[in-house]
């Protein structure tokens, strides 16, 4: 028999759709459950106080109607606990004392030892003894605390929280607080903020892992606390990709970003890879329009954008851009406006104060003897995976390191780093983010490492290089091949390929005209934003209820379309049923055709048993005649 196990008004309850809130609340509030019953049970009967809870269906009976225990009279039964996983928590201790207290009369009981009330199953478990203590988990993090960062000893101590089920937790936390704020001590000189900051941090990693702050026996987070103030939140740019199946609140979550941004009286743009997702988001534009992706796009595609154009600045000044259903646009398309994107930062580089120094790579191919790829070729290539052959750098600007150097350190490939100085063949750089934030490093210009990055960058070279010409001849003799075949068939359809081609060049026009007439309207009012203001809130008012009354008006568009294809699809419903009773009439026409020609083929029969009987008459006949004429004669 399975025994029934919840934590204090945890109980199941079961109610329908159609039935209010105070109707189950008053139906189910005086219901007892079978835990809740096993308790009552031991209130009124000594007897029942020598059982445990699984011991209990051998003695008594469960009766489902009147929910509760009655004396066995006969036979026995064996009781089971259902399980519990130790990742629940509180249940899972729940379900440990259960198993080893007898003739517990309420929850109180259980939290109950050695007339010590304890807050916590988990704490009323550990001090009867029924769960091990946390002697290896302290050592765990005393060890790690000797050449981990705080940054990383939180996240052990969440880990640990989640996967370790610790008997007592704050005395864990008690432990090794001084190793968990050492980071934000520094940054903070308020002791109840940097135990805010700790426990926000923590909270963050246990949400990730599917728990909550509240499910520990941890100090309760200081909400009237301002973590906004101080070096808390940087301003740091980053790039977040959000996944999610369909109804699960994507849609709102970026409306509330916009919101919250625009709220501030900052720039956020909004963009989709298709119209409909567009219009669900207010000020939204569809990718192409809004970075002005060309329509033939190739590996080295670059978006139609000026740097001093309108629509530049704007992308410059925004705090937040948001691209909804970016996986569904072409992989050509979204590298064309990363490519646009380190193209308009450029121009941000001149913003720096101080000294520009600019520092070039050296490209050469190995076995080139014959000097087929010129050094300057070589320099124009801008390929995935390498650096551009001009790096400018000036003080306080990001560097994105591409190499493994030194990864114990934080030296890896992706390494967001901040220029702090350099020379002719050294730069001094601090790293920006990660567990090794504000580490400083100093890069030389190694002969070796230079040579490693000729040998490399030569062997992509060449190799590239080879393998483009290879294709570029195979597909030029495929190309023959096929102009031969198809002569004759390209010839016919000259006249076609025209009219497209002057179609399309028509279009291309107007989506031209159509782009100058928006870049000239971004230019006005990024110029006129920078007057004043007041004047760009008012613009921006403007625009929007000019986007709003287009919202409206194609939505109403689209309504009387869907309408007049609702009409259509009941004429065609109306054609259905016509061909329907046609189909049904040639079916029975199809029968009566049938037995028209069953009856035929009667009449032959008949016919041919007519024209065998008559033969015969015949000829008995002509015997006759024949004989009367002998006889006469």
């Amino acid at each position: 028999m399975s025994l029934h196990l919840h934590l204090p008004n945890q109980q199941l309850v079961r109610f329908s759709d159609n039935d209010s809130m105070i109707d189950i609340v008053d139906r189910e509030k005086d219901k007892s459950s079978m835990l809740t019953a096993f308790f009552d049970m031991n209130k009124m009967d000594e007897i029942a106080r020598q059982y445990l809870y699984k011991e209990f269906p051998r003695y008594f009976t469960w009766n489902a109607t009147k929910r509760c225990w009655k004396q066995r009279k006969k036979g026995a039964m064996r009781g089971r606990l259902v399980s519990a996983n130790p990742a629940e928590g509180e249940r899972y201790y729940l379900r440990v004392l259960l198993s080893h207290v007898r003739g517990p009369t309420c929850f109180e009981d259980l939290y109950m030892v050695n007339n010590v009330l304890h807050p916590t199953f988990r704490k009323a478990a550990l001090e009867r003894g029924l769960i091990e203590i946390d002697d290896n988990l302290s050592q765990c993090l005393t060890e790690a605390s000797l050449y981990q960062f705080p940054g990383a000893l939180r996240r052990l101590f969440a880990t640990i929280l989640i996967y370790c089920e610790p008997g007592d937790v704050r005395k864990l936390w008690d432990d090794h607080y001084n190793s968990l704020f050492e980071d934000y001590m520094r940054q903070c000189e308020s002791v109840e903020r940097v135990q805010t900051m700790v426990l926000m941090d923590i909270s963050i990693i246990l949400q990730s892992m599917g728990k909550h702050l509240n499910e520990f026996d941890l100090p309760m987070v200081n909400t009237n606390i301002n973590l906004e103030s101080g070096d808390y939140r940087k301003n740091r740019p980053g790039v977040f990709f959000i996944d999610g199946p369909g109804g699960t609140g994507k849609t709102f979550l970026y409306k509330a970003l916009l919101a919250e941004v625009r709220s501030h009286g900052h720039i956020s743009l909004a963009t989709a890879s298709s119209g409909a997702a567009a219009n669900n988001m207010p000020g939204g534009r569809t990718s192409h329009s809004r970075f002005k992706i060309l329509i033939n796009l190739d590996n080295n595609s670059m978006c139609k954008i000026n740097k001093q154009s309108g629509v530049a600045q704007l992308l410059r000044l925004a705090k937040i851009i948001i691209w909804d259903e970016a996986s569904m646009a072409n992989r050509q398309a979204v590298e064309a406006v990363d490519r646009t994107m380190q193209d308009i930062t450029k121009v941000i580089l001149g913003r720096f104060c101080g000294e520009e120094r600019i520092y070039y790579s050296f490209d050469e191919a190995e076995d080139d003897k014959n000097n087929f790829y010129p050094m300057e070729f070589l320099n124009s290539i801008n390929i995935s995976g390498l650096p551009p052959h001009y790096l400018r750098l000036k003080t306080g600007c990001p560097i994105i390191l591409l190499r493994n150097i030194d990864p114990s350190n934080g030296l890896c490939n992706g390494t967001r780093l901040i220029c702090r100085g350099f020379q002719m063949n050294v730069i001094d750089a601090e790293i920006a983010v990660g567990l090794h934030a504000g580490k400083r490093s100093i890069h030389e210009k190694l002969d070796k490492l230079l040579d490693d990055n000729k040998s490399y960058s030569g062997v992509v070279l060449k190799a590239f290089l080879d393998t483009t010409l290879e294709q570029y001849t195979d597909s030029i003799d495929k190309s023959s091949k096929a102009v031969n075949e198809s002569t004759s068939s390209c010839q016919k359809a000259t006249a076609d390929v025209a009219d497209i081609v002057h179609t399309t060049q028509i279009f291309l026009e107007s989506l031209k005209g159509h782009a100058d007439t928006s870049a000239a309207k971004v230019q006005a009012s990024v110029d006129l934003f920078s007057k004043s203001l007041q004047e760009e809130q008012t613009k921006f008012e403007a625009v929007r209820s000019s986007i709003q009354a287009d919202n409206t008006s194609l939505l109403s568009s689209v309504s009387s379309r869907l309408e007049s294809l609702h009409a259509d699809l009941a004429k065609e419903g109306v054609l259905k049923e016509d061909l329907a009773r046609q189909a049904s009439t040639i079916e029975v026409q199809k029968v009566q055709l049938a037995q028209v020609e069953k009856e035929i083929t009667l009449l032959k029969t008949e016919r041919a048993v007519f024209r065998s009987c008559a033969g015969d008459v015949f000829a008995r006949l002509y015997y006759r005649v024949l004989t009367l004429a002998i006889d006469g004669g």
